[in-house]
C-alpha cells in the first residue's frame, strides 16, 4: 500500500513536472514542504520528523523519532512511541526510554494528512510556475513578441502569449487598429510585474521603442550595429520620424533602412498599420538636423535661440502646409525630434515683421551721442536706441569708455529721442542667434513677439 503511495505521488510530480517546464529540484523541495505538513497535521509538531527524497530516484523517506516504551499497552500515540519489542527488531541494543528514528510508510498519515500534503504541493507548484514564468518574461522586457487575441473588453485586447495571458490596453494601441478574437498580433513586451495573481504582462503597439525594434529586425545593419537610431518620435497610427546615422562611411543609414525600392521600410510601414514614416539623417548641427526633420517641406531660413531650446523656421508661403502637417503633426514631431520647440513661418511673414522692426528700431547712430560712444555701445551689443532698454544703468557704466558721467548723458539723450523715460529693467533678454540672415540683422531680438 506504501509503495503504491508512493508510486503514485512520483508519477504525478513527474507529470506536473513535464507539463509546466518546472526544474525537478523545484519539485522535490515542494514535496518536501508538503510532506511535512502532513506530518505537522498528523503529529502537531514537525520536531521529530525527518523527511528526505531521493535526488535521482525519487524515493520518499520519512522517519520519525519515537519513544521506546515496554509494552503496547503503554504506547499513547502510535505516531511517536514504539514497543521495546519492535526497538530492538531495528537496534538490538535498544532500551526501554530511548528515541529511535523509525522510517514511517506515507500510508501511516492518515488520508487527511496526505491531502493537506497535496494541497500544499499544489500551490507551491503553483507559485514556482509563476516565479518561473515572471522570471522569462521580465528578461524579455523591450521583445517583439508574437500571440494571438484571446479576448477584446472595451478596446483592451488579452493576448495568449504561450504560457500565459499579458493585456494591451487601448493606449498602447495604434490608432485606427482593430483586432478580433483569434487574430495575430505582434506587440512590445513593455512591462512586467508580478501581483497577487501572478505575472501581470502589459503589452504596446503604440511605443517607440515598437518601431526601434521592428527596424531592428527588417534593417540588418542596424541589428549588426553599423547603422545606430538615434532619436525616435512617433504619433501612433499617423506619423513617425526616425532619425538615423551610420558608423560606416560606406554605409548610408537612410538607404540602408529604405532597403531596395522602400521593401524594408514598406514592411514595417504594413505593420504598422500604414503609418507614416519619414527616416532621416541625424546631425549633431540643428539648423541641418531640423531642415531633414521638417520634410519633405523645404526651409529658406533658421531662426535659432539655445537658451529657450526654440526654432523659428521661416519657408516659401506653398510649404508651410508640408510643414505643419494635419493638425501640425510634422512640426510638433519634427520639434521632438531635434529637442527644440518650433514655429514655422512663411517669408511673407518673416519679411513683413523685419521691416516693421526696422520702422520701429532707430540705429544707435542717430541718437545724439559721438561716433566713439556709438562705436562703444555698438561693440557693446546696443546696435539699437531701443536697446539701451534692454541695459541697466550698472551695465551701460560697465562699457569699456563709458562712465557714471557718460551713461547719464547717454540715458537724457534717450528720453529726449524717444519721448519716453528710461526704466531699467528686471532681468536682461536671452540673446537670440538668427542664422542665414543679413548679418546687419543678426541681433534682433523677439522678431515675431
Amino acid at each position: 500500500m506504501a509503495e503504491d503511495i508512493n508510486y503514485e505521488i512520483i508519477e504525478a510530480l513527474s507529470q506536473i513536472a513535464r507539463e509546466r517546464n518546472l526544474k525537478r529540484e523545484i519539485v522535490l523541495e515542494s514535496l518536501e514542504i508538503g510532506l511535512l505538513t502532513a506530518a505537522k497535521r498528523a503529529l502537531g509538531t514537525l520536531d521529530p520528523v525527518d523527511i528526505d527524497v531521493d535526488r535521482d530516484t525519487g524515493e520518499i523517506s520519512i522517519g520519525i523519532v519515537k519513544e521506546v516504551v515496554a509494552t503496547a499497552e503503554e504506547i499513547e500515540e502510535p505516531l511517536l512511541q514504539i514497543t521495546l519489542e519492535m526497538a530492538k527488531e531495528l537496534d538490538p541494543d535498544t532500551e526501554v526510554g530511548w528515541h529511535l528514528n523509525v522510517d514511517v510508510p506515507v500510508a501511516e498519515f492518515g488520508r487527511t494528512a496526505i491531502q493537506a500534503a497535496k494541497q500544499v504541493l499544489q500551490q507551491r507548484i503553483r507559485e514556482a510556475e509563476r516565479d518561473k514564468i515572471f522570471e522569462e518574461y521580465l528578461d524579455r522586457e523591450g521583445e517583439i513578441i508574437t500571440g494571438s487575441v484571446q479576448q477584446v473588453t472595451r478596446g483592451t485586447l488579452l493576448v495568449n502569449i504561450g504560457r500565459v495571458e499579458a493585456i494591451l490596453p487601448y493606449r498602447e494601441q495604434i490608432r485606427r487598429e482593430r483586432f478580433r478574437q483569434g487574430d495575430t498580433i505582434r506587440a512590445l513586451v513593455k512591462e512586467v510585474s508580478m501581483n497577487a495573481k501572478g505575472p501581470s504582462i502589459v503589452l504596446s503597439r503604440g511605443d517607440e521603442m515598437f518601431v526601434r525594434k521592428l527596424f531592428a529586425i527588417e534593417v540588418p545593419e542596424i541589428y549588426e550595429g553599423i547603422v545606430e537610431i538615434k532619436m525616435v518620435a512617433r504619433a501612433p497610427g499617423e506619423r513617425c520620424k526616425v532619425a538615423v546615422r551610420s558608423h560606416d562611411l560606406r554605409v548610408d543609414a537612410v538607404g540602408a533602412c529604405v532597403g531596395m525600392k522602400g521593401s524594408r521600410v514598406q514592411s514595417i510601414v504594413r505593420e504598422l498599420n500604414n503609418e507614416r514614416i519619414d527616416i532621416v539623417p541625424w546631425s549633431p548641427d540643428v539648423i541641418f538636423f531640423v531642415t531633414k526633420a521638417i520634410g519633405p517641406a523645404k526651409v529658406s531660413r533658421v531662426l535659432i535661440d539655445e537658451e529657450r531650446k526654440e526654432l523659428t523656421l521661416i519657408l516659401p508661403e506653398d510649404q508651410i502646409a508640408l510643414a505643419l502637417g494635419p493638425g501640425g503633426t510634422n512640426a510638433r514631431l519634427a520639434g521632438e525630434l531635434v529637442g527644440y520647440q518650433i514655429d514655422v513661418v512663411s517669408d511673407t511673414e518673416y519679411e513683413r515683421a523685419l521691416k516693421e522692426v526696422e520702422g520701429v528700431f532707430q540705429r544707435i547712430n542717430e541718437l545724439d551721442i559721438t561716433a566713439a560712444q556709438a562705436e562703444k555701445l555698438r561693440t557693446a551689443g546696443v546696435e539699437y536706441v531701443q536697446d539701451i532698454l534692454e541695459l541697466t544703468i550698472e551695465e551701460i557704466q560697465a562699457i569699456p569708455g563709458i562712465g557714471p558721467a557718460t551713461c547719464n548723458s547717454i540715458i537724457a539723450k534717450f528720453e529726449v529721442f524717444t519721448g519716453e523715460e528710461y526704466v531699467p529693467p528686471e532681468r536682461v533678454e536671452a540673446e537670440i542667434r538668427v542664422a542665414d540672415l543679413d548679418p546687419d540683422k543678426d541681433s534682433i531680438e523677439d522678431l515675431f513677439t
